[in-house]
């Protein structure tokens, strides 16, 4: 979803100049999943998350929120994408517990259990 997000933003910057084709992959397999794991922790809260598009070294145009050659991501865009992916997680777990259900009639779900690793500095 993110990949798809940010290859939107980009589209109109290809008018303008000849950045790296493979810009937007490249954000979501490398910066991307830092700020992903950082998302929802003190550390990471910041209004506009800011990302080097490859190719675009020092080149502005604030109309497309690109500044000295990185792509800004508002956090609330970003929110309404991890929102959706959690969401679409709950539905796949509640499915499975559906056809746990279906298939153990008997059987009670106490707890299910969700963790993270601990925050190291």
């Amino acid at each position: 979803m993110f990949e798809e997000a940010i290859s939107r933003q980009l589209e109109p910057l290809r008018r303008y100049t000849n950045f790296d084709q493979e810009a937007a992959s490249k954000i979501t397999r490398g910066q991307f999943q830092s700020i992903k794991c950082m998302f929802g922790r003190p550390a990471g809260n910041v209004p506009v998350y800011q990302f080097k598009v490859p190719g675009l070294d020092g080149y502005t145009h604030e109309a497309l929120r690109v500044v000295q050659g990185k792509i800004g991501f508002p956090r609330t865009e970003l929110q309404r994408i991890f929102d959706s992916q959690v969401n679409s997680i709950f539905e796949l777990i509640d499915k499975q517990l559906a056809r746990i259900g279906q298939k153990m009639p008997g059987l009670q779900i106490v707890s299910i259990q969700f963790s993270l690793p601990e925050e190291t500095n």
